[in-house]
């Protein structure tokens, strides 16, 4: 029997996987995209591409929004042809997406629509959970996301056929063992010190994703399911600390030289953003690391790593614009209201002091 979990979204359950990428391939599979097209936007994180490869949708990249880094609705129109099959609404950051305009959207040209929750799980779009407006939504519960089970992911549809046919295909995959999470640490390691080499090619980092491709889709047990139902318990005290955090920086860093994110109403802050100059922005990320503050620049363009497997072109100027400005700065467990006053001020004098 497949784990499932109650009380995720709106009270409905949520089919459990052994991540985010896992529960992506099987709604991909429980929706019947295979064969199909599905709009992508470029700066999602490669290896949940790479599970749609694996699940056999091609992916559609497109451009987004170079101030949020999120998709808006006329991204999605630019890259929309004729008999694509979906759409990938990606929350980013916690940013809830228009996702009622992209429901409407998808609607209007046969589409489906899945809504990628897994860095905003807990955000809301116009009183709604997001997650409630699509066909299908996936979660990650991995190191770091906003619900930290340590591993794992979650899938849940409206459609009881839909989440039958989810359940059965994971059904059929083996459950998440040491091996994995040995296939796991060494795919992150290579990752650490690929991105740490300015001669490696984009196709080198598809390699390794492509290693780890055995234990992508696997399913969980009863004690990854028993970690994840304690940490979804602990989400609305997460939260709070989550947007005191987030307020906080905002209060440190309102106008100084760093432009701060919009983030929209009913964000569940995955990360805070801001955007700097680029000619400053690698400075600032190496005061902020010797500090020993927590940051990074994620994410960019993508397109680059699937060459031959995804559509939609190899220029996002947005995106690019996006990836060479940010800068993302903690808001979990990590930080403290010391930690932001001590590293606001460190931002304010690398970005106001030329020759810091």
């Amino acid at each position: 029997m497949t784990p499932a979990v109650e009380g995720l979204v709106d009270g409905r359950p949520a089919i459990l996987a052994s991540r985010g990428t896992a529960a992506l391939m099987a709604a991909a599979h429980g929706l019947g995209l295979a064969g199909r097209d599905i709009l992508v936007p470029v700066n999602l994180c490669p290896i949940a591409v790479a599970g749609l490869v694996w699940a056999g949708v091609r992916p559609i990249f497109h451009d987004v929004d170079p101030d949020s880094g999120n998709a808006r609705l006329e991204d999605l129109a630019a890259a929309w042809k004729e008999g694509c099959g979906a759409i990938l609404a990606v929350h980013n950051f916690g940013m809830p997406v228009a996702v009622d305009a992209f429901a409407s959207f998808a609607s209007a040209r046969g589409m489906l629509l899945i809504e990628d929750c897994c860095n905003a799980v807990g955000a809301v779009w116009k009183s709604c959970p997001v997650g409630t407006f699509g066909d299908a939504a996936v979660y990650s519960f991995g190191p770091g996301k906003i619900v930290d089970a340590g591993g794992g992911g979650a899938v849940a549809s409206k459609d009881p056929v839909v989440t039958k046919a989810i359940a059965g295909w994971l059904a059929t995959k083996p459950r998440v063992d040491e091996s994995e999470r040995r296939a796991e640490a060494g795919m992150e390691a290579a990752l650490r010190t690929l991105r740490s080499d300015r001669s490696s090619a984009p196709a080198d980092q598809r390699r390794i994703y492509e290693r780890y491709r055995p234990f992508a889709a696997m399913r969980v047990g009863p004690s990854e399911r028993a970690r994840i139902v304690d940490a979804l318990a602990a989400l609305p005290k997460s939260l709070e600390r989550r947007r005191s955090l987030a307020a906080r920086w905002r209060q440190r860093l309102e106008g100084g030289g760093a432009r701060l994110v919009t983030a929209p109403e009913g964000t569940a802050p995955w990360r805070f953003n801001v955007l700097v100059d680029p000619a400053r922005r690698d400075i600032l990320i190496d005061a902020l690391r010797n500090a020993g503050v927590p940051c990074s620049t994620w994410y960019p363009p993508i397109a680059a790593q699937f060459v031959g497997e995804a559509a939609g072109g190899d220029l996002f100027p947005s995106a690019q614009h996006f990836a060479a400005r940010v800068v993302n700065l903690w808001v979990d467990e990590t930080i403290t209201s010391d930690v932001v006053d001590t590293a606001a001020d460190l931002i304010s004098h690398v970005l106001e002091t030329p020759d810091a």
